[in-house]
Formats: C-alpha cells, sequence, structure tokens
C-alpha cells in the first residue's frame, strides 16, 4: 500500500491539467501571431501590386519581399568561390544554408534601417507576372564604419545558427568574414566610404541590363553619393563589368584554406564619387 497522501494524486491530475491548458494557450497565441503575421503579409503583397507602376525601377527593398531577396541571392551565390569554401557540403544543402543565412542577415540590416538611416539601404527591382512579384535584382549598401553588435544578430534569431547552418559552417563564415573585413580595412587605409555588397540578379533576367541599371542608379542617387564606394568580388569576369560603372581595379589576393581546393582568390574595387 502506499504512504503517499490521498489529496497528492488530485493535485497532480490538476497540476497537469493546467500545464496542457497552458500548452495550448501557448500554442493558440504562437499560431495565432504566425496566422497574423502572414496575412500582414498577403496583405503588403496586395497592396504592392497594386502600387508598382513601373516594374523596372529601382526602389527601396519592401519588407514583404525580404524572403523573395534571399531566394534569389542563394541562387546567385550558390556557386561563389567563398561560399562552397564556407558552406562544404552538397548544392542542396549549401542553397538552404545560403537563404537562412541571406534571410538573417537581411533581417538583421532591417531592423537598422528605422528612421533616417542613410548607412544601410537595401535596393531592388521587381518583376510582375500574372499577378506575382519577384525579385530580378538585388543590391545593398553599407557604410565601412557601420558594425553589427552581438545583440543585433541575437535579436534577429542568428543565435540558432549552429544548429541551422552548422557549428562547423558558422567557425568558416565567421573566419572568412573577418579576412575579407581586413582586406577592405586594407583598400580603405582610413578613408570613410560605403561597400557595395550582394549585388545580384535572378538568372531568369541576367543579359538584359538589369544589374547595371540598378547598381548605377544606387551609385548615383543613394543618399551617401559624396562617399566612394567599395566592393569585393571572388570572380574574375565581373571586374570589366565593375569597371564600366565606375570602378577601378585595386587589389588581388588570396585566401588561403586548410583544403587547397577552397582556397580563393579575391578582387577589390574602389570607385570615387562622381
Amino acid at each position: 500500500m502506499s504512504n503517499r497522501p490521498t489529496g497528492t494524486a488530485k493535485g497532480g491530475r490538476s497540476v497537469g491539467r493546467s500545464i496542457e491548458l497552458a500548452a495550448l494557450l501557448g500554442a493558440s497565441l504562437y499560431y495565432g501571431k504566425h496566422i497574423s503575421e502572414k496575412w500582414g503579409q498577403q496583405k503588403q503583397l496586395a497592396d504592392l501590386l497594386l502600387t508598382i507602376s513601373d516594374e523596372n525601377e529601382p526602389q527601396p527593398l519592401p519588407p514583404v519581399m525580404e524572403n523573395a531577396a534571399a531566394k534569389m541571392l542563394s541562387e546567385s551565390f550558390l556557386n561563389s568561390p567563398a561560399y562552397l569554401c564556407i558552406f562544404k557540403g552538397s548544392a542542396e544543402q549549401r542553397r538552404a544554408n545560403l537563404e537562412w543565412l541571406f534571410s538573417k542577415n537581411i533581417s538583421v540590416l532591417r531592423s537598422l534601417t528605422q528612421g533616417n538611416n542613410k548607412d544601410i539601404q537595401l535596393w531592388c527591382m521587381l518583376s510582375k507576372e500574372n499577378s506575382k512579384i519577384s525579385v530580378k535584382s538585388f543590391v545593398m549598401l553599407i557604410h565601412c564604419n557601420r558594425k553589427f553588435s552581438s545583440w543585433d544578430y541575437i535579436w534577429n534569431g542568428f543565435l540558432m545558427a549552429p544548429i541551422q547552418i552548422g557549428s562547423a559552417n558558422v567557425k568558416r563564415l565567421f573566419k572568412v568574414a573577418d579576412w575579407i573585413e581586413k582586406v577592405e580595412g586594407k583598400v580603405r587605409n582610413g578613408r570613410e566610404c560605403m561597400i557595395l555588397n550582394r549585388a545580384a540578379v535572378d538568372k531568369r533576367f541576367q543579359g538584359q541590363g538589369i544589374g547595371s541599371k540598378l547598381i548605377r542608379y544606387v551609385l548615383e542617387n543613394n543618399p551617401r553619393k559624396d562617399l566612394p564606394c567599395l566592393l569585393e568580388t571572388q570572380e574574375k569576369r565581373n571586374i570589366e563589368f565593375y569597371k564600366k560603372l565606375g570602378f577601378q581595379f585595386v587589389l588581388e589576393t588570396e585566401y588561403l584554406d586548410e583544403d587547397p581546393k577552397y582556397s580563393f582568390t579575391s578582387y577589390v574595387m574602389w570607385r570615387e564619387p562622381q
């Protein structure tokens, strides 16, 4: 015969029911918030469809198109030498990792563009096809002295990076990022500038002059156009493309990976205000 007081079983059942109710309430709130966000996104898309007057004109990236931009970027940079070095798994896994990474990257930047922040700029060109909007091209400009705190990344979900993309990939990501920052610092040599990053065009629209149109517009019309602009590319064929936009080639340097087949060359270019 058990020596447990007779009230304990009832108390245990009561606590169990309370936990179940709390769990149901938590789930209801979570899914309610999720549904509300989805509804809000659908409304934003509907409003965007009505307001797009010229789909070929550059514009700031609408918040509702952030995920679409991340997906397009993951395809564009899938075989980039730097990301091949960072994400050494299959192409399918690398695509998923890049989409998550770019999504969080854009989210962090978006959270810091509140108000009249001219140091972080997200630009794009959109396409409207059969009532569906897609991102044709994308580019970002970030001030060279704009640093991101650990809290910025944690607040926007980057704390999950070791689980989402793997701790080894995170380690390589920060190692390559630190190397790129040092290379850029060497070229800047203390000079203030904007850094052009994540320039990409959806493969379906390449060869139509869309990328050059967006970048030229951003360089000539962004709020910090009085500053020089720096960019870094791991594709040698891009050098001539950027020269046509006023950039000058200034440095070629190599990142040496532990596995030589993942080492890559980086080309740095500089553009004075024009």
